[in-house]
C-alpha cells in the first residue's frame, strides 16, 4: 500500500515535470495523471508509444505511475459525445495496462438541465456498462469517483455499481466531497462504512463544510478539517482494501499544506494498517 498524490494536488507548481519532480521529492511513492498531463495523443493506435513517452518522463521525474485519471462524462444524450467517452475510457483502460498498472479513476458524468434524475444515472449506467466490458478486456477495474453535483449521493454510487453488476467496476471514494456537497459529517462517516466494500481506489482529503455546501466549503490539509481520516482508513482496512492512498489536497498554502498532509497521512496509515 503505497501514499500517492495526484497531479491536481501540486497544481501550484504551473511545469509538470516540475510538479513530478516535487511528488518525487517530497516523498510520494505514485502519482495518478491524467494522460493530458504528459503531453499523450490519446489514441488507442498509438497507446504504446505514449506509454513509453510516459514512462520515460516518471522515471526522469522519480516518481512512479499509480494510477490513470478518465475524466469522462458519459451524460451524453448526442451518441457522438457518449461514444467519445467510451473511447476515452478504452485508452485509458490500455494506457495503464501498458503501465502494469490496475486502476483506472473515472467520473460518470454531470447532470445536463434537459435530463430528469432517472435519465442521468441511466446514461451514468450505460457508461460504466461499457467501462465494465473495457475492463474485462485489459484486465483492469474502474474506480468511480464521487465528484460534483450528483454522484456524491451515495444511493447514486450504490445503485450504478448494483446496476453495472461487475466486480471490475467500483469506487473511488473522496474524503470530503460528500462534505463538500452538504451531507451532514455524521452521515458522511457512515458513507464511508458504505462504500469502503465497494473502494478500489481513494482520494484522501479534508476540510470543513461548516460554512455550508459547495461554495462554502474550506479545503485544508489532512488531519486540519472535520473528515475524520483514521475512521476512513479503518472502514477500508476492515473492509480488506489493499490498494493506494492518494493525497489530493485543494487548500490554500501550497507546497507546505501538501507535507503538512503528507506527515499527518503517514501517521495515520502506520496507526491503521501498521
Amino acid at each position: 500500500m503505497r501514499i500517492a498524490v495526484n497531479t491536481y494536488s501540486l497544481g501550484f507548481i504551473k511545469d509538470m515535470e516540475a510538479r513530478l519532480k516535487k511528488a518525487a521529492e517530497l516523498g510520494f511513492e505514485g502519482i495518478e495523471f491524467r494522460p493530458d498531463d504528459l503531453g499523450l495523443s490519446g489514441k488507442l493506435e498509438s497507446v504504446k508509444a505514449d506509454a513509453q513517452k510516459a514512462r520515460d518522463i516518471l522515471r526522469k521525474c522519480g516518481i512512479a505511475p499509480c494510477a490513470v485519471a478518465c475524466d469522462a462524462d458519459f451524460v451524453q444524450p448526442e451518441k457522438a459525445k457518449f461514444d467519445h467517452w467510451v473511447y476515452w475510457g478504452e485508452y485509458c483502460a490500455a494506457l495503464s495496462k501498458e503501465l502494469g498498472l490496475k486502476v483506472v479513476k473515472y467520473f460518470a458524468g454531470e447532470p445536463k438541465p434537459s435530463l430528469t434524475d432517472e435519465q442521468i444515472v441511466d446514461y451514468m449506467i450505460r457508461g460504466s456498462k461499457e467501462l465494465a466490458r473495457i475492463a474485462e478486456k485489459y484486465g483492469q477495474v474502474f474506480a468511480e469517483e464521487n465528484h460534483g453535483r450528483f454522484t456524491n449521493r451515495p444511493e447514486v454510487q450504490l445503485q450504478l455499481i448494483k446496476a453495472v453488476g461487475s466486480p471490475r467496476v467500483g469506487v473511488c471514494i473522496d474524503s470530503s466531497n460528500y462534505r463538500w456537497f452538504g451531507h451532514p459529517l455524521a452521515d458522511v462517516h457512515k458513507i464511508f462504512r458504505q462504500m469502503a466494500p465497494h473502494t478500489f481506489h481513494t482520494h484522501i482529503k479534508d476540510g470543513n463544510g461548516s460554512a455550508g455546501p459547495m461554495a462554502g466549503y474550506k479545503a485544508t490539509a489532512l488531519g486540519e478539517g472535520e473528515i475524520d481520516i483514521k475512521l476512513l482508513l479503518t472502514e477500508l482496512k476492515n473492509a480488506g482494501y489493499k490498494g493506494d492512498l492518494v493525497l489530493e489536497y485543494e487548500g490554500p498554502d501550497g507546497e507546505d499544506g501538501v507535507k503538512r498532509s503528507l506527515a499527518f497521512l503517514k501517521k495515520v496509515k502506520k496507526e491503521v494498517f501498521g
